[in-house]
């Protein structure tokens, strides 16, 4: 035989017990939709995973990330598992680290973007083309960007971060052959 219990309170009750049953049963269903919700939304946009930079944790990289556009080349922001980084695009098309390893001097290809104090220069590395690293020259902490020339224009995306990478302090910039100061040559006695 089955038996139905009454939801409402005994004579002489206050009812507090279903009360509190009933709003722990409503906040069981809250959590339970927060949890399928966001389990939904994650599986649209999963976080790109990428490895920090050295000196991801500088005060200067804070001050970068905060300040990068929530598009870039026309690709939305993403989220991403490690501090001092950004990525842009579904699936990536820029990926940006923070406090990399400074070059040394190199005599690969330098390009200058921006002008005057936003001026960053970028030292480019296209062992991975179409896929190009650039690494900001001489700025303190370093800045690492990778973009897939398949799908974002290098240019672009380059002169947008420029703006926000010369807030860091600049040591020198890049110099070419036609800088270095050629010494006379002088007869041996």
């Amino acid at each position: 035989m089955l038996r139905s219990r009454s939801l409402l309170p005994a004579p002489g009750r206050t009812g507090t017990r279903i009360q509190t049953r009933l709003q722990l049963a409503q906040r069981i269903a809250g959590i339970t939709a927060v949890v399928i919700l966001s389990t939904g939304l994650a599986a649209c946009s999963p976080t790109v995973s990428l490895e920090p930079g050295p000196e991801a944790t500088a005060t200067a990289c804070a001050d970068v990330i905060v300040r990068l556009p929530d598009t870039l080349d026309g690709a939305d922001k993403r989220e991403t598992n490690a501090q001092g980084t950004a990525a842009w695009g579904d699936p990536s098309s820029v990926l940006l680290v923070c406090g990399v390893t400074q070059r040394a001097p190199t005599t690969d290809r330098c390009i200058a973007i921006g002008d005057g104090a936003s001026e960053v220069d970028w030292v480019e590395d296209d062992s991975k083309a179409p896929v190009y690293s650039y690494i900001s020259y001489n700025r303190a902490p370093a800045v690492e960007v990778t973009i897939d020339s398949t799908k974002s224009s290098g240019t672009d995306v380059l002169t947008d971060l420029s703006d926000v990478v010369s807030i860091l302090a600049l040591d020198h910039p890049c110099v070419g052959a036609e800088d270095a100061e050629l010494v006379p040559s002088t007869p041996a006695p």
